[in-house]
C-alpha cells in the first residue's frame, strides 16, 4: 500500500496504490492534497479497505473527458514511451477525439456513441486512421477503469466498425522506369542521387536512411547497420521494431557511389580547412538532414516528372528492391530479413503476387519427373 502527491499540468493529485490498483483525486492546491494524503494514509493503516471506499465515493464526481485525456498524456510524457508515439496519441486526441467527446463525462461515454463516431469516421477516413483514433480512445478509457471512474471499457471490440480494409498494394518501379529514375536523379539532382540509390538498392526507410551515419557503412564487409530511425517531425530514435535493426548487404553500385560520395564530402571539408566530415551520410543541398517534405516537394516529384514517370510516393523505392530480388529468384527468407520484417509472413503477403510471378509453370515438371524416376537436381 502506498500513499503519494502528484503534481500535473491541471493539478494536484493523491495517488492511492493497494491490492495491486490505483485510486487517485484531484486536490485545487499542494496544501490540500497534502492534508489528503496524510488523511487517508492514517485512516487506511486504522481500518483498511473502508477508508478505500470512502475515498472513491469522495472521488465521485464529473470528469470531463479533456481534463482526464490531458492528464493521461502527461503521465505518458513523463514515462518512457516513444516521443513519436506520444506524438501519435496527442494528434488522435487533438483532431478527433477532443472534438468529439472534450466536453462530455466520462462515464457517458458509451460503446453505442463510440460505434457511432467509427461509422462517421471511416466514411472520410482510411481504415487504418480509425483504428489509431480509437486505440487512443481505449487507453484513456482503459486507464479511467482502473481510476475506478468507469466500470468497464466500451472501447472494445468495435474493429468491426473502422471501415472497408483497403489493400496497400505494393506498386514498384519497372526495372526501366528505375534505370530512367536513378539516371535523371544523376544528371538533374546530383546532390540527391546517392539518397535515392540507397533507397533502391538497400530497401531502407526513409528515416533509416535519413539517420545514416558514417559509422553505420561498412565498406569492407559491405554491409550498411540499421540501428536508428528518423522520422518527420522527431528526433532520431530506435527502428520501427526489434527485427529492424540489422544488416543491410549492399550492392557494388551502391558501396561505389557511397565511397565517391565520403570522398568528396572529405575534399570539400579539407577545402575549409576542417578534418572531420559531417557524420552524417545524407544531407541536403544546404547542408543539413533531408528533410521528408522539403524532399518530397522539391526533389522527388519533380524528378518523376522530368523523368516521365507516374506519380509514386518513395516507398515505392522500397518495393521495387523486394519486388527486383524476389522476382530474380531470391529466398524470401532473405528478402524479408533485408527488409526488417518482423515475420517472414508479412513479406509473402505483400509481395505474394511477386514471388508467384516468378515462379513458372514449367516448374511442376518435377512432379513428371518424380513419377518417371527422374529428379531434376
Amino acid at each position: 500500500m502506498s500513499v503519494k502527491i502528484q503534481k500535473w499540468k491541471d493539478g494536484w493529485y493523491v495517488v492511492i496504490h493497494i491490492n495491486g490498483k490505483r485510486f487517485t483525486k484531484k486536490c485545487m492546491t499542494e496544501a490540500e492534497a497534502i492534508e489528503l494524503a496524510e488523511l487517508m494514509e492514517a485512516r487506511i493503516n486504522t481500518i483498511g479497505l473502508d477508508a478505500l471506499e470512502a475515498f472513491k465515493r469522495r472521488k465521485k464526481k464529473i470528469v470531463l473527458f479533456s481534463a482526464y485525456a490531458s492528464q493521461w498524456l502527461e503521465e505518458l510524457k513523463a514515462g518512457d514511451r516513444k516521443t513519436t508515439t506520444i506524438q501519435r496519441y496527442e494528434s488522435c486526441l487533438k483532431a478527433h477525439l477532443l472534438v468529439e467527446f472534450g466536453k462530455m463525462p466520462i462515464s457517458d461515454i458509451t460503446y453505442t456513441r463510440l460505434k457511432e463516431f467509427c461509422i462517421e469516421k471511416s466514411v472520410k477516413l482510411s481504415r487504418d486512421s480509425v483504428r489509431l483514433i480509437i486505440a487512443t480512445m481505449r487507453l484513456v478509457l482503459k486507464e479511467a477503469v482502473r481510476d475506478c471512474l468507469i466500470p468497464n471499457n466500451p472501447a472494445s471490440g468495435l474493429g468491426k466498425f473502422f471501415g472497408r480494409k483497403t489493400e496497400d498494394k505494393p506498386e514498384p518501379f519497372t526495372r526501366e522506369e528505375l534505370r530512367k529514375l536513378l539516371s535523371t536523379a544523376q544528371e538533374r539532382f546530383p546532390g540527391y542521387y546517392e539518397f535515392i540509390l540507397c533507397l533502391a538498392r538497400a530497401g531502407l526507410r526513409f528515416g533509416e536512411a535519413r539517420a545514416l551515419t558514417w559509422e553505420d557503412i561498412d565498406f569492407e564487409r559491405m554491409k550498411i547497420y540499421i540501428h536508428r530511425n528518423w522520422p518527420a517531425h522527431s528526433r532520431p530514435t530506435t527502428p520501427k521494431t526489434d527485427s529492424s535493426i540489422r544488416k543491410v548487404v549492399m550492392s557494388r553500385q551502391l558501396a561505389a557511389a557511397l565511397k565517391s560520395l565520403k570522398a568528396r564530402r572529405k575534399a570539400q571539408a579539407l577545402a575549409k580547412g576542417k578534418t572531420e566530415i559531417e557524420p552524417l551520410v545524407f544531407l541536403s543541398r544546404m547542408g543539413k538532414p533531408v528533410h521528408y517534405r522539403n524532399f518530397n516537394l522539391r526533389v522527388w516529384k519533380p524528378l518523376l516528372g522530368k523523368a516521365g514517370i507516374p506519380s509514386r510516393n518513395t516507398h515505392q523505392l522500397r518495393h521495387t528492391f523486394a519486388t527486383h530480388l524476389l522476382m530474380a529468384g531470391r529466398n524470401p527468407i532473405y528478402v524479408s530479413r533485408q527488409l526488417g520484417h518482423s515475420r517472414i509472413t508479412t513479406t509473402m503477403n505483400v509481395y505474394a503476387h511477386w514471388i508467384e510471378e516468378q515462379e513458372t509453370g514449367s516448374q511442376v515438371d518435377i512432379l513428371d519427373d518424380l513419377e518417371n524416376g527422374v529428379e531434376k537436381r
